[in-house]
């Protein structure tokens, strides 16, 4: 999990703590912070991905939206890539933090 942040020229980007799916259930309730919150996040929880989603917000001026969302969907995982990695297969991180 990471924060992005970027402005201009500014760029950050930071460790974000990690996912709860990634933990076993029985360490997650160890955590206040996932006891306290348990209903909301077990609220956005996906059968396949647990609670790993992604958020974006784009600030800017004339920008296409269409085209701008279009490019962001040609990002997402393909149905075979998604099914190769519940199988095990592995890829590589182009982007290691």
């Amino acid at each position: 999990m990471i924060n992005w942040n970027q402005a201009g020229g500014s760029l950050r980007v930071d460790k974000a703590g990690v996912w709860w799916c990634s933990l076993p259930y029985g360490e997650r309730i160890r955590y206040a912070a996932f006891v306290d919150n348990q209903a909301e996040i077990e609220k956005r929880w996906d059968k396949a991905f647990g609670d790993r989603f992604n958020e974006l917000v784009l600030i800017g001026q004339h920008l296409n939206q269409q085209e701008v969302e279009a490019q962001l969907m040609s990002c997402l995982c393909t149905l075979y890539e998604i099914t190769a990695m519940q199988n095990g297969q592995r890829f590589k991180d182009r982007f290691p933090l």
